[in-house]
Order: structure tokens, then C-alpha cells, then sequence
């Protein structure tokens, strides 16, 4: 049971690296998938009241948010034709004010997966378990 929530945290983690790394839209769209697979991994332990475990679910949750926002802010961006060269001044100002609201929604959620994944895997799941028992 320990090994199978420390491969998701720790994929979860890797996730976040990864898409923090080369800030591409699938990338963070994958690391908001892993984080929302690890808050129903908690979720099947029980209570997560215990040992910070609340605290650390509304990190998880708000990531999931602000990566959502990322994501459709970016599908937005495309269709948009890319920076919004093809739609006029309108489009380009559309674009612009879009990509600085992801610019802020990444830095929101590397703040909070930074502290989210701060800890080993082995160690969390471990938290999780004390907490839930």
C-alpha cells in the first residue's frame, strides 16, 4: 500500500519537474492529471485531517485549479493562432493578456507544488498513512 502512494507521489513530483523545466502546456497538463491522481490516492486513505494532510489536499486542489485555467488559457492561445496574429489588435491584446495570466498561474502553482512536493515519496507516504490510521 505504501509503495503504490509513494510511485504516485513520486510521479506526481517528477511531473511537476518536468513541466516546470520546459514550461510546455502538455507538460503542465500532465503534471495537473498526476497531482489530481494523487489527491484520489490520499482521498482513499479517509480522513485527511491529521498531520498537515488538510493543508496539503488544498495545495493539491489548488494546483489542479490553477493548472485547469493554464490549460484552457493555453487551448485558447491556439485557437487564437498562436499569439493572435491573424485575428487584429483585438486578438493580439487577447493573446497577450492571456499569456500573462498563465505566466502567473504557473508561478502560483510551482509556489505550491514546490512545498506539496518537498518531501521523499517514501516519506510522504508514510505521513499519509500515520495520518489516515
Amino acid at each position: 500500500m505504501i509503495e503504490a502512494l509513494s510511485e504516485t507521489y513520486r510521479t506526481a513530483r517528477r511531473a511537476m519537474k518536468a513541466a516546470m523545466a520546459k514550461n510546455d502546456p502538455l507538460l503542465l497538463h500532465e503534471w495537473r492529471k498526476q497531482t489530481k491522481y494523487l489527491r484520489a490516492a490520499q482521498a482513499a486513505f479517509g480522513d485527511m485531517r491529521g498531520h498537515g494532510m488538510a493543508r496539503r489536499d488544498r495545495r493539491a486542489q489548488r494546483i489542479n485549479n490553477w493548472l485547469g485555467d493554464d490549460h484552457d488559457l493555453a487551448v485558447l492561445g491556439e485557437l487564437l493562432g498562436g499569439r493572435g496574429q491573424s485575428t487584429g489588435a483585438a486578438g493580439r491584446e487577447l493573446a497577450a493578456r492571456s499569456e500573462q495570466r498563465r505566466a502567473t498561474l504557473q508561478r502560483k502553482a510551482l509556489r505550491k507544488g514546490e512545498k506539496l512536493f518537498a518531501e521523499k515519496p517514501r516519506s510522504y507516504a508514510a505521513r499519509v498513512l500515520e495520518a489516515t490510521a
